[in-house]
């Protein structure tokens, strides 16, 4: 190599080339992964409210007794019944009774009076002096207790009432008397221990007519 020597000297971190000064090249880019949290801020937790109910107990009613002592029963008050005639008109004549029942209770004596027709019906109620006289034959017709009532109903009575007689022990009812049917008017002679307070009523129930006098008593 003709003698001479080449002298490799060494290459340093910076190069010089033609007066300039070049930097080494950048180190390659490592990929950074980078994670984002995200805070949340959740809303109070509510706390379930505990409620107490109080229940009031339910009273039980006693009936009211009436101020005045009298004495009502199922919507019924003799206090305001009185001795005076009860009277309905209405002359129908094609009325049958079919039935007659007593009953007894604690305020007032019943009697009911069921009539099939076919629509409505008349009746007269009062009281009389002792006897009552009979429509058709003009006789006077003597009943138990202190008073009679003279009961007017305007139907025809089958045969097998025609002798209809109920005796009765009873605070106010004494006596139950058919007296006669005549020219579509059957009459009822009724016993009493003494003149008080009755109502007369009526109603239909289907096929029939209800009349229903109801007699005050004291308990």
């Amino acid at each position: 190599m003709n003698g001479k020597f080449i002298a490799v000297l060494p290459i340093t971190a910076t190069i010089v080339l033609a007066g300039c000064v070049v930097d080494p090249p950048p180190a390659p880019l490592v990929p950074v992964t980078v994670t984002q949290t995200t805070t949340k801020t959740l809303p109070p937790v509510i706390q379930a409210e505990t409620v107490t109910v109080t229940s009031t107990p339910i009273k039980t009613i006693e009936p009211m007794n009436p101020p005045d002592g009298s004495c009502v029963e199922g919507g019924n008050d003799p206090s305001t019944w009185n001795t005076a005639d009860d009277v309905h008109n209405f002359n129908l004549h094609d009325a049958q009774i079919v039935s007659i029942d007593h009953g007894r209770h604690n305020c007032f004596d019943q009697i009911t009076f069921v009539i099939k027709t076919p629509s409505d019906i008349g009746y007269s109620v009062r009281y009389v002096d002792d006897e009552v006289a009979d429509q058709a034959s003009g006789d006077e017709r003597p009943v138990s207790g202190g008073a009679a009532l003279d009961v007017v109903i305007t139907a025809f009575v089958p045969e097998s009432f025609a002798g209809h007689h109920f005796m009765a022990g009873w605070p106010a009812l004494r006596e139950i008397r058919y007296l006669s049917s005549f020219e579509g008017y059957t009459q009822f002679a009724v016993g009493i221990k003494e003149r008080t307070p009755f109502a007369a009523e009526h109603f239909r129930r289907g096929d029939h007519m209800i009349v229903t006098v109801k007699i005050a008593h004291d308990k």
